[in-house]
């Protein structure tokens, strides 16, 4: 369960907005809810997430997530990666063993082990072929998120190519 943002802090967040973005980037790049879902109802079609990797370096997970729209066996689209640092001495243990499993993606973990969080977004990256945002999830947990959305596959969505 994630507290919403205050109105100084979407003013921040409008703000730094980089330029030049289609209305559904602006929207996936300050979403506070789960992209999973997000993205589900963007591609019409239910997101599955993959772990890609996962490993412990001394007290820290690093884990590698990818997010696809899988519309059949042939066409499968990456629509996001992420990268999620998360030290072990700063989360509850119902976290650290769902994401032992690796079946879930962290929102999908949070929700069901009922989790407060709250987003501070630390910045917005854009080029020509992707957007990102890196953002910490803090309060009943501690955990610093990169996401990777490639253009491409959110403007085949969008029907803008």
């Amino acid at each position: 369960m994630e507290e919403e943002p205050t109105e100084e802090n979407l003013k921040q967040l409008i703000d730094a907005i980089p330029g030049g973005l289609a209305p559904v980037e602006r929207v996936l790049l300050c979403n506070y809810g789960t992209n999973q879902t997000l993205l589900s109802v963007l591609f019409e079609i239910p997101i599955r997430v993959t772990i890609l990797s996962q490993h412990s370096f001394g007290d820290t997970i690093i884990r590698w997530a990818q997010l696809v729209a899988e519309y059949s066996p042939n066409n499968v689209v990456t629509v996001c990666l992420a990268e999620s640092v998360i030290p072990k001495q700063k989360n509850p243990r119902g976290l650290l063993a769902a994401l032992g499993e690796g079946k879930m993606g962290i929102g999908q973990i949070l929700q069901a082990c009922q989790l407060k969080t709250r987003r501070e977004i630390l910045g917005f990256f854009a080029d020509d072929n992707i957007i990102a945002r890196t953002y910490t999830l803090t309060g009943d947990v501690e955990i610093l998120i990169t996401e990777i959305f490639p253009r491409e596959a959110i403007r085949k969505a969008e029907g803008m190519v």
